[in-house]
């Protein structure tokens, strides 16, 4: 998905930064559901997806959508639950040439105060891209209470995608930059785990846009794909 916005460039920068860096593996995803195809406004519409297992990350997984004015790009990485890291999560949404939003962050699973202040930290060292303010988007209540402080959430006009996608780039370099030396930290294992459980949960009952995938491809389809590769039930071991 090459389209005019840049997402699905910067994407793919970012899926071989991780995959480099954290010693990403490809995980075998349901052949049915590693791609789709279906409609969007009457025309195609196509899904791909990829996820990757490490030495240190459990999941990781970024999916593209690309049709008619349709250019999307999703990414989940989610840490083995003895590294008490945050959930990377990032989305490119581009609706037509002039509507886009971007959505960034490095969202905690443990209310540790050290480990708070390492992702800030790291966040703070990498984040050198400022988008105006005026472009800033409340999140919605349900996505509020998972996200950081940090969290990156904007609408994009076409003169400001370059940066975006910059800033979204600096929140992965962070997450990866607290990837590579994590703290093991066993005594929060059962915390982070759930909290990782809990999180996915919340986007596959509470995120109002992923209705769209029921639009675009079958709806059992659509809530398989949902249920086992976007915000698994059940996170690989």
């Amino acid at each position: 998905m090459s389209g005019s916005l840049g997402f699905g460039q910067i994407a793919r920068r970012i899926e071989e930064l991780a995959t480099r860096e954290l010693d990403l593996s490809p995980l075998p995803l349901a052949a049915d559901l590693a791609s789709l195809a279906g409609q969007f406004r009457g025309q195609p519409a196509r899904l791909s997806a990829r996820a990757y297992a490490g030495p240190r990350h459990a999941y990781a997984r970024f999916v593209e959508l690309a049709g008619d004015g349709l250019e999307i790009s999703n990414i989940v990485i989610v840490a083995r639950p003895e590294l008490p890291l945050p959930v990377l999560g990032i989305d490119l949404v581009g609706l037509g040439k002039e509507r886009a939003v971007v959505v960034a962050d490095l969202s905690p699973m443990t209310d540790d105060p050290a480990q708070r202040a390492r992702e800030r930290d790291a966040v703070a060292r990498r984040r050198s891209t400022q988008l105006p303010p005026e472009l800033a988007l409340e999140l919605p209540g349900w996505a509020a209470a998972w996200f950081s402080e940090s969290a990156l959430c904007a609408r994009v006009p076409p003169s400001e995608c370059v940066a975006a996608c910059q800033a979204v780039a600096e929140m992965a370099c962070a997450f990866v930059q607290l990837s590579v030396a994590p703290t093991l930290a066993l005594e929060l294992r059962g915390e982070v785990a759930q909290r990782q459980l809990d999180y996915f949960a919340a986007h596959r009952a509470d995120d109002r846009g992923l209705l769209l995938l029921r639009r675009i491809f079958e709806p059992e389809v659509a809530d398989r794909f949902l249920r086992e590769v976007l915000f698994p039930e059940r996170i690989p071991a």
